[in-house]
């Protein structure tokens, strides 16, 4: 595991580590930790900020609201903007 410093104020500091405890993370390095695999996660699949749940009721909420959208049709154009986005996600990333 690769080890991360970074500069913060103590008023940061004071405020993720209220945070933190908030939240049930038992120090501040394991909610920085969680917060940074989150993002992660959400950049690795590329999921729109509109469809990020943090929690399974908000989950739930996203599924419902999908289900019950009134249903259409993709454009050509949708297709090929997508198709796009995926190829350039995914291209290897040029050396040198």
């Amino acid at each position: 595991m690769t080890r991360l410093s970074i500069p913060i104020s103590e008023d940061i500091k004071s405020k993720l580590e209220s945070r933190a405890a908030e939240s049930g993370y038992v120090s501040l390095e394991a909610y920085i930790a969680a917060l940074l695999n989150d993002e992660a996660k959400q950049i690795e699949f590329g999921a729109p900020k509109s469809a990020t749940a943090r929690t399974r009721a908000e989950l739930e909420t996203l599924v419902l609201e999908g289900l019950h959208s009134p249903a259409s049709e993709m454009s050509s154009k949708e297709w090929q903007e997508i198709r796009a986005d995926l190829i350039a996600r995914h291209r290897p990333a040029k050396a040198g």
